[in-house]
């Protein structure tokens, strides 16, 4: 966090948090299973990445919104239900890609 002054043409102040799971990782959801996660802004282009930053691409599609207020510590029953009870009681199909929040 020390070094977001560093991110050139930043198009808004949100914090994203990017979520790279392996597709078994939500068919089998476990709040224990390892997998990446990004800090990243918004921004207008990749022309100047500071050294020590990567580049990351949303893969474009239809995506579910859900508000959740609370405490990050306290997100885990509901991410259990999200993707345990809505998403198998919903018409949709999780597709593999990354997910976010805000």
């Amino acid at each position: 966090m020390s070094r977001l002054h560093l991110i050139p043409n930043k198009i808004c102040t949100n914090l994203y948090i990017i979520q790279s799971y392996l597709h078994s990782y939500l068919i089998n959801f476990n709040t224990n299973s390892k997998y990446d996660k990004w800090a990243a802004f918004a921004v207008s282009d990749f022309a100047k990445v500071p050294i020590g930053f990567e580049c990351f691409t949303f893969d474009s599609g239809l995506y579910s919104v859900f508000l959740y207020k609370g405490r990050a510590s306290m997100s885990a029953p509901a991410f259990q239900y999200l993707f345990g009870t809505w998403l198998a009681k919903s018409e949709y199909l999780l597709d593999n890609r990354s997910h976010f929040e805000i």
